[in-house]
């Protein structure tokens, strides 16, 4: 079948492919998207000297990426790759210090999202001290769409924070 996203009907691929070229041109959105990102899923939990270890949930549906891209924030070391629950091993590439790409499964029409669960930690920002300031950050995915992000920070109760960015606060837990 040589439909696209929208439906439109092209009698070859390289048309279908060349359509494709021409709204990237003209600065609108391709009509085919690889993979989509339905939720990314994040727990964070800070220590009293600034380390911090996170979990990224990441609800994927891929019809056409064999690999997610993933850019670690600077600074942030991957422990742990989960997909569906099975340990996957990352591609490094190198000369590219912090980006991995992780195997996952292309699916069909039809199929619920895939699981990819990321582990990865952040050292200390003061070594055995008390941090001032945290500035945690995300993991990327080039080139993937995201829909909805939730994050859950988990910080050292003895102390008063503020926030700033382009995320809502949501609630508050004493």
């Amino acid at each position: 079948d040589n439909r696209d996203d929208h439906g439109w009907a092209f009698p070859t691929d390289a048309m279908k492919g060349r359509a494709c070229d021409l709204c990237a041109e003209l600065g609108l959105p391709r009509h085919r998207v690889g993979a989509r990102i339905h939720l990314v899923d994040a727990t964070t939990v800070a220590d009293r000297d600034g380390s911090a270890r996170t979990r990224v949930l990441v609800r994927l549906f891929s019809r056409a990426r064999s690999f997610l891209p993933v850019e670690l924030a600077p600074g942030a070391d991957l422990e742990a790759v989960l997909v569906g629950g099975v340990p996957v091993r990352p591609v490094r590439r190198p000369g590219e210090p912090g980006r991995v790409q992780v195997p996952v499964r292309v699916q069909s029409l039809g199929e619920e999202s895939q699981v990819v669960s990321l582990t990865f930690r952040t050292a200390a920002v003061v070594a055995g001290g008390r941090f001032s300031t945290f500035d945690p950050r995300l993991p990327e995915f080039p080139g993937v769409p995201v829909d909805a992000t939730t994050w859950r920070l988990l910080l050292p109760e003895d102390r008063d924070y503020s926030f700033t960015g382009n995320m809502d606060a949501v609630e508050e837990m004493e």
